[in-house]
């Protein structure tokens, strides 16, 4: 809990796709050196979520944003299948593929997420007007969107991160478990602890 609001303080500062890069690694670094390690990653890994939903069109967002709750599920599926079928092997090349294989994903996944288009939303937020506006033109079709089009949508931005700054002055985090706020809170309470409430967690324990 205390990396996920260290999160929130911390990842305004830090351009999204950058940052998911350097999840990506400080991921399969710490999961390869300690189990302990891993809640390090957590205080950055969560901003994925963010980034889909400002890059990608309003339509997809609600699939995209679970799609990638969803590929927690996928990974610990296949993670699980790796390593019941790795059991009979009785050298040490048991625990020593699973590794590998877990850092084969590494150099396409920083690759991909290095040179993935910022989010326009960060740019307003940092006042860069400019580059959100490249970023917009990058995140479109040229032929179906307009100039013109371009500065609406950050125009738009603008206006929106405005009334959220308007909206969110001098409150804290103990708003998030008032009045209709606190129904999103359990909501993605919810949906993040039922990644982790199952046996997997148990077995990773299990040395403890």
């Amino acid at each position: 809990m205390a990396a996920q609001v260290l999160c929130g303080l911390v990842s305004p500062a830090l351009r999204p796709s950058r940052q998911i890069a350097d999840d990506t690694a400080l991921g399969c670094f710490s999961n390869s050196v300690r189990s302990e390690t891993t809640y390090l990653k957590s205080l950055l890994m969560y901003r994925t979520v963010g980034y889909a939903a400002e890059v990608c069109p309003i339509r997809l967002r609600g699939y995209l944003t679970a799609y990638i709750n969803m590929c927690w599920g996928i990974g610990i599926l296949l993670s699980s299948g790796v390593v019941k079928a790795l059991l009979r092997i009785q050298t040490d090349w048991s625990w020593r593929i699973p590794f590998v294989l877990q850092w084969v994903w590494l150099p396409p996944l920083f690759a991909i997420s290095y040179f993935c288009p910022p989010s326009p939303w960060w740019m307003v937020r940092k006042g860069r007007i400019d580059d959100a506006k490249t970023a917009v033109r990058r995140l479109t079709n040229p032929a179906l969107f307009s100039d013109a089009e371009v500065d609406d949508s950050v125009a738009y931005m603008i206006h929106t991160t405005e009334m959220e700054r308007e909206v969110s002055e001098g409150t804290s985090y103990i708003e998030c478990f008032k009045g209709t706020n606190r129904r999103r809170t359990e909501i993605a309470m919810m949906t993040f602890t039922m990644q982790v409430s199952y046996s997997a967690a148990m077995i990773w324990g299990a040395d403890k």
